[in-house]
């Protein structure tokens, strides 16, 4: 699996979001993890431009682009259960 970070500020779950964008990209067009290239959306310019801003934005969006096997999907992920030690994610096209 290839993950592009375009952000320098990660929430310390981002591997959990980009690991069911996969996983979800996975199931959706049979394909292979290790075929699928992962790009987390940056904030918009206007917010990327204020480092305060741009930290809450992206802790608080888990938007990522997949592409693999000629297919390409946006995942808008969000924590669905679980604790702060094992939370539980789910990613749907958005």
């Amino acid at each position: 699996m290839r993950i592009v970070l375009l952000t320098a500020a990660f929430s310390a779950c981002a591997p959990t979001f980009s690991q069911e964008a996969a996983s979800t990209f996975a199931s959706e067009y049979s394909c292979p993890v290790d075929r699928q290239t992962i790009v987390r959306d940056h904030p918009p310019a206007d917010i990327a431009a204020d480092p305060e801003r741009a930290k809450v934005w992206t802790d608080n969006h888990h938007t990522y682009t997949v592409t693999g096997c000629g297919a390409t999907q946006r995942f808008a992920c969000n924590v669905i259960g679980g604790d702060v030690t094992n939370e539980q994610v789910a990613c749907s096209p958005g």
